[in-house]
């Protein structure tokens, strides 16, 4: 039976007897409530982290799940560089224009620098009271609260999650336990998409190994193809090859991929001081950077690389020894190439060596196959064809002293254009005989050997003209600028002059060295600052001489390029 409250002292209100218990069990329900609600959010975005296997796309989607978890305005995500500090830095809450109106992002020092070294969680309600905080760059929004999480599996720490300033007051332990999870779950993330990018990464490599061994095969890889290829494989900006100049402390750059690259190719630099005769010397290769921090020495010793900063220098080594260093290059403004890309690229040169010696002496064995068969041409011509030819000559002499004189004139003519043929021949029998010499380093040699993988380019063949004791009176040391220039003026005859006649003369006298190159085309245009005729007069001053061009609008371009010999420069004022 109920008894009814009359009102005396001591009786109280059933409804607050009750109230009190039903509260604590409504809010205990909510917190529950909000507790399955936060972990289903955490369960979500764990699966949506791992389903992702490209990086980018995984530390995105880290960083978006980490502020939705905990309310927080800001979040960023530091992901560790194996040289220290911050590699990328990735971030969420903050507009474009207010991105656009800080000095710099995070560099990883102040509070960032104590999660990056004690890989420990870091709580703060007031980030600006913290003796290890270091400010905010200039422009940066204003930040109070603060919560720093490592991302790490086993040892390995691969970077740290950031958020400052929760929608409630502060961050709480819950908080911090939460992204400590979500943590967790990015750091497998994070190592499965790296494992898929260093597989996708040996993959692409592996597939530029095969096609340069077909290519092999096909007879259609040199040096150029190796750098395009691997130029185009490592994701670079610029690809060069640099070879040591023989009996000098040069090196030349004899091949150029991307663009932007023009006057490069023929360019020459000392290898005294520069990692460039490390890599020749010690056979290693190397990351570096052009004006970075650690860059003792430099690189190369070249002006034309002012946009470029991450590099790879690796040597290609064959059966015969170091040929060269394959340098690939990448912008400033571009991430540094990685420890596993130097691995991969050096693989890879080495097979490059291999394959360019195998294909040159399957050159050679062609080359020694088309000797033979000139040497038996030019036999036959000499012992057969020549004599025939002569003996008709004799009996047509013969004949003429007893005919008429009209047939006795026709007579004579036939036996002068017999002659003619007869010097004709002779001198193709000389061209047969004379072997390549593109390999003994001659001066000569080299002008052919320039002369005959241009010529392909142009219209014609141009004419050759060589004139006094080139091979004696010629320092070695100018041979890399005289292929050079006759490079770069052939080349621009290809490319702007669209001249049918050209012709190329070297010639020394007097204690000068001249080179011309002279066409029938158009003439020079009113720009002859381009930079490949800018690098030319360079190298004339560079030898105390001067490059001379025909002037503008003057039908036919003439481009002289003339330095006096070592023995006849006058000794310095």
């Amino acid at each position: 039976m109920v008894r009814k409250c009359d009102g005396r002292p001591g009786d109280s209100d059933p409804g607050l007897r009750i109230g009190s218990p039903l509260r604590e069990l409504i809010d205990q329900a909510e917190e529950v409530l909000l507790v399955r609600d936060r972990l289903r959010k955490l369960i979500d975005a764990s699966r949506l982290v791992m389903a992702q296997l490209e990086l980018p796309d995984v530390l995105q989607r880290v960083t978006t799940a980490a502020a939705d978890l905990t309310g927080a305005t800001y979040a960023a995500l530091g992901v560790l560089s194996p040289e220290g500090g911050l590699e990328q830095f990735l971030h969420t809450g903050m507009a474009p224009d207010a991105v656009a109106g800080i000095d710099h992002l995070p560099r990883g020092l102040g509070l960032l620098g104590a999660v990056i070294s004690e890989a420990e969680a870091i709580r703060l309600d007031d980030l600006a009271g913290d003796p290890r905080s270091s400010g905010l760059p200039v422009g940066h929004p204003p930040m109070r609260s603060f919560l720093g999480v490592p991302i790490r599996l086993r040892d390995a720490v691969y970077g740290n999650l950031y958020l400052a300033d929760p929608r409630v007051a502060a961050f709480t332990t819950e908080d911090t336990e939460v992204i400590q999870a979500l943590a967790a779950t990015a750091a497998t993330a994070i190592e499965n998409a790296r494992l898929f990018d260093a597989a996708h990464l040996r993959q692409r490599w592996l597939q530029s190994s095969n096609q340069l061994m077909i290519d092999v095969l096909t007879g259609s890889a040199d040096t150029q193809h190796v750098v395009d290829i691997a130029r185009e494989t490592a994701d670079a900006d610029i690809g060069l090859h640099a070879s040591p100049v023989p009996d000098s402390d040069l090196a030349v750059i004899d091949v150029v991929s991307g663009p932007s690259v023009d006057g490069l190719t023929g360019a020459t630099f000392p290898l005294m001081g520069t990692r460039t005769r490390e890599v020749l010397n010690n056979g290693r290769s190397l990351r570096t950077r052009i004006g970075g921090r650690n860059e003792t020495p430099p690189p190369l010793r070249l002006d034309d690389l002012d946009e470029v900063g991450p590099l790879i220098m690796v040597p290609l080594t064959g059966g015969h020894g170091t040929r060269g260093v394959l340098v690939l290059g990448r912008r400033v403004d571009r991430p540094d190439f990685t420890a596993a890309e130097l691995d991969l690229v050096a693989t890879y040169a080495g097979h490059a060596a291999v394959a360019l010696e195998l294909v040159e002496a399957r050159a050679a064995q062609a080359r020694i196959d088309i000797l033979e068969d000139r040497e038996r041409i030019a036999r036959d011509l000499h012992d057969h064809v020549i004599q025939r030819l002569f003996a008709v000559g004799l009996r047509l002499q013969g004949g003429q002293r007893a005919a008429p004189p009209q047939l006795a004139d026709r007579i004579g003519q036939a036996v002068d254009d017999l002659d003619d043929t007869i010097t004709q021949i002779r001198t193709t029998i000389f061209e047969l005989n004379r072997r390549p010499t593109a390999g003994s380093g001659s001066l000569r040699a080299i002008v052919l050997r320039v002369v005959d993988e241009l010529s392909p380019g142009l219209r014609r063949r141009p004419t050759v003209e060589l004139r006094g004791p080139l091979d004696s009176l010629v320092p070695r040391s100018l041979y890399a600028d005289v292929e050079a220039v006759l490079r770069e003026g052939l080349a621009n005859v290809a490319r702007h002059a669209h001249a049918d006649d050209v012709e190329v003369g070297v010639d020394v006298a007097d204690g000068v060295l001249v080179l011309e190159v002279i066409d029938d085309g158009p003439g020079f245009g009113d720009d002859q600052s381009r930079s490949g005729l800018d690098n030319l007069r360079r190298r004339a001053e560079r030898h105390h001489g001067t490059l001379w061009l025909s002037p503008p609008g003057q039908p036919g371009a003439v481009l002289r390029w003339s330095v006096p010999l070592p023995a006849s420069r006058s000794a310095p004022s």
